[in-house]
């Protein structure tokens, strides 16, 4: 089941969606207010549900960003990641992160972005021991002899560390 967001932002924005919609219990009076909308937002909801399953999700979005209407479908996490569209990585939505040990892969970008400020690039998710030298040295000020002897001990390390104790 395809599935849309819409987001009618304004008084300016409902008088177009009302028209393309074209259904008359959303004319009422006392709907041409976000007040008015706000107060009766479930019956609202099931009215333009109704109107959606109608559609296709895709060609919907589309008329309604013609309109100037915030739409987007829902993507569904497993066809992003099975096929990720080229949209998907023009969106940031996807990514394509390289592991230093397990290779290419595909991790979901933030769910968030803002226009005046970049975000950092992601990162793989970190090797067994990776930062263990750079937090128990740098940031809680072991002595490096110490860390040696953790990582002799088996404590913590990389696993290139591990292999070289076996």
């Amino acid at each position: 089941m395809e599935r849309i967001a819409i987001a009618v932002e304004s008084d300016e924005q409902w008088v177009r969606f009302l028209k393309l919609v074209g259904d008359e219990r959303l004319a009422e009076e006392g709907l041409r207010t976000f007040a008015g909308r706000k107060a009766r937002e479930a019956e609202l909801d099931a009215i333009v549900a109704e109107w959606c399953a109608t559609k296709d999700a895709a060609e919907l979005e589309r008329e309604l960003l013609a309109l100037g209407i915030p739409a987007a479908c829902v993507a569904v996490y497993y066809d992003l990641y099975s096929g990720p569209s080229p949209g998907s990585f023009s969106t940031r939505f996807v990514s394509r992160i390289e592991h230093p040990e397990t290779g290419p892969t595909w991790l979901p970008g933030r769910p968030w972005q803002f226009s005046a400020a970049e975000s950092a690039p992601l990162r793989p998710s970190p090797c067994l021991g990776q930062h263990s030298r750079e937090l128990l040295v740098g940031e809680l000020g072991l002595e490096e002899s110490y860390y040696q002897q953790l990582v002799a001990e088996g404590v913590t390390g990389t696993l290139d560390d591990l292999a070289e104790r076996s």
